[in-house]
């Protein structure tokens, strides 16, 4: 998991992160004077970068400290991001480019149901279990 053979005197300072980088604007992270690559992966998310064969792992920085990304964090983001990296912001976005949609057909289905703002089937999941499936999931209680 951790990097060997890296010349401390061809890195950075720390950042107010901690974050150290080469010449090649790679980052690294000391952890137990060790060093670990990662890449920044979104606004507050670092992939570490291991070998082929080790889990992957993303961190997760807040008040200048990284933590390991929890589960809730994790849904989250595929939520907002899917599981292909493609960020769409809205459900009507995503209906539109499936097939037999159009922008008015996805509006009315979408004003068909009462979805949870907070909830994890939103207006967003549905849409995108449409998409994967092809399926119109059935109204609750029909």
């Amino acid at each position: 998991m951790f990097t060997h053979n890296i010349d401390v005197t061809h890195l950075s300072s720390p950042d107010k992160n901690g974050l150290r980088w080469d010449e090649n604007n790679k980052s690294y992270l000391n952890i137990n004077n060790q060093f670990i690559r990662v890449k920044k992966v979104g606004n507050n998310r670092f992939l570490l970068i291991k070998t082929v064969h080790d889990p992957k792992m993303i961190l997760r920085l807040k008040n200048n400290m990284f933590y390991k990304e929890n589960i809730a964090e994790r849904l989250k983001n595929i939520m907002a991001v899917g599981l292909g990296g493609r960020k769409r912001k809205m459900a009507l976005s995503v209906l539109k480019e499936v097939d037999g949609f159009t922008e008015a057909s996805a509006e009315k289905l979408l004003s068909e149901y009462r979805f949870q703002e907070k909830g994890l089937f939103n207006d967003y999941a549905f849409a995108l279990e449409i998409e994967q499936t092809g399926k119109i999931p059935p109204k609750p209680g029909t």
